[in-house]
């Protein structure tokens, strides 16, 4: 069975990836280079969540789900609201691949023309808060935003963001260029505040979840190597 190392902020811990039982149920996988992106689940005993997990198997891709991993926890007051939720990142100390693991937050958009006006709306202002947390996403392209009806869109794949951004509001090119493409005026949308959907309660459960996962799964650890 092989060893996987979990980093999480400044913690690191030695843990079986079994435990998470990823399952190909809910859908397939697909190809962005070198990376896989597989659809499944995330089991312990009685809980369930529906993942994404993203496997790199050279040292270039794992340094992009590495940097991605970066910019996931810098956005942490914005995980399960405007992007996924993180669940972790794992390493193989074997073979060296890596595997970040999110939340499943929906289908991707095949054009930004299937979003209803205030979807294309809440979607501008919600790339504006990671311009506000220093985060230039580099690739909004349809392929790299979700939609549920739930939680409304939500972006994706930050292995190509830059970090340190400072967001010149209308003169700012990455801004400009999405407005210009959601039909919408940039200056109008960024005096709104952002339409309310119910995401937040969605985001505290998975929050809960997650934290509980980790809490057992680390018992069991101890339980299992220290007996």
């Amino acid at each position: 069975m092989a060893t996987w190392q979990q980093a999480q902020g400044t913690l690191c811990y030695i843990h079986y990836f079994s435990a998470l039982r990823p399952e190909a149920s809910y859908g397939s996988c697909r190809h962005d280079g070198d990376i896989i992106i597989s659809f499944g689940r995330l089991v312990f005993w009685l809980l369930e969540t529906r993942i994404v997990a993203k496997a790199a198997y050279r040292s270039s891709a794992s340094d992009r789900l590495l940097h991605e991993f970066a910019v996931y926890n810098l956005l942490y007051t914005l995980q399960g609201v405007v992007i996924p939720s993180l669940f972790g990142l794992y390493r193989n100390l074997d073979d060296g691949s890596s595997i970040l693991v999110t939340s499943y937050a929906g289908v991707t958009l095949e054009d930004f023309d299937a979003l209803s006006l205030p979807d294309r709306k809440i979607l501008l202002l919600r790339v504006a808060r990671l311009h506000q947390m220093g985060v230039l996403h580099n690739d909004l392209e349809p392929r790299n935003v979700v939609f549920s009806k739930r939680s409304g869109p939500r972006i994706i794949d930050f292995d190509s963001a830059t970090l340190g951004h400072t967001c010149t509001g209308l003169s700012c090119k990455e801004l400009y260029d999405l407005a210009h493409r959601l039909r919408l005026d940039l200056g109008a949308e960024l005096s709104r505040p952002e339409p309310s959907r119910p995401t937040r309660f969605w985001f505290l459960v998975t929050s809960v979840y997650v934290f509980i996962f980790f809490i057992l799964s680390m018992a069991m650890y101890r339980v299992r190597y220290t007996a």
